[in-house]
Parts: C-alpha cells; sequence; structure tokens
C-alpha cells in the first residue's frame, strides 16, 4: 500500500484506495466495502472515517481513527464494532443513492468527529428509509 501513502502527512489517500477498491473483480457481488486499519485522507480534509460512490458500487471505511485507544481511553472492543458498523453503512448509504443527513441521529449524518459517531444511532431515519426506498424499486 505504499503507493497510497503521503509521507507528508503520514496518512493514505482515501480517493487513491476507493478507486482500487472499485475497480477490483468481485464477480458475485453487489456492491463491495473495503475495510482498513490506516489513516485515510482526503485532500480536502484532514483525516476521513470512510467514503464512497455515490450511487456506485464500493465504498471504504477504516477503523483507524474509531479506537479509544487513539484517544487515550481504555479499549472497548463492543464500541470499536459498533463504530464500525456505523460507518459500513454509512457509507453503503452513499453506494445507494443516499447523502448526508441532518437528523443527529440518523446514520447518513456526516461525521467529523468521533463523537459525531458516538451520537449516531445503527439506523437510517424515517426520511433516509423513505429515500432509499424509492431509490431502489
Amino acid at each position: 500500500m505504499g503507493e497510497f501513502y503521503d509521507p507528508a502527512r503520514r496518512q493514505y489517500n482515501g480517493n487513491s484506495l476507493l478507486k482500487v477498491v472499485d475497480s477490483m473483480p468481485f464477480p458475485d457481488s453487489f456492491k463491495v466495502m473495503g475495510l482498513f486499519n490506516v489513516d485515510l485522507f482526503i485532500p480536502i480534509l484532514t483525516f476521513i472515517f470512510g467514503q464512497a460512490f455515490l450511487n456506485g458500487h464500493s465504498g471504504i471505511a477504516s477503523v483507524y481513527r474509531l479506537t479509544n485507544e487513539r484517544y487515550g481511553l481504555p479499549r472497548n472492543d463492543q464500541l470499536l464494532i459498533e463504530r464500525t458498523k456505523k460507518e459500513v453503512i454509512h457509507e453503503f448509504g452513499h453506494t445507494f443513492g443516499l447523502i448526508h443527513c441532518d437528523n443527529p441521529a440518523c446514520v447518513m449524518r456526516s461525521s467529523t468527529y468521533l463523537e459525531d459517531v458516538d451520537q449516531k444511532k445503527l439506523h437510517l431515519c424515517h426520511k433516509c428509509q423513505t429515500q432509499l426506498e424509492i431509490h431502489t424499486y
């Protein structure tokens, strides 16, 4: 993964990783999610938890900034699993055409900080659920 690493930022380019995941052949797959444990960025943001192609086939997510240990807090595997699920659901939501939601509890709300991830629920709000149903029929 050296070609994706930006030594000046000491992070991995999310745009480049997403393109590679999107180009990988998974013949029996409907959607694809690349999971990583590296610090991701895109040029306009300091870091990202994940990203996906809107209405696309694939997304990526990283657990790197989802662990308590990263912030000097005690390890909590259950919380890490919950945070990871939220980010994966969020990115898959984008692949189904959902954009960021302003409902603080909706899994499609944008997450700038880890606290934002923790405040979200594991599900879509009614508005996003309705949009998903309209989009998939």
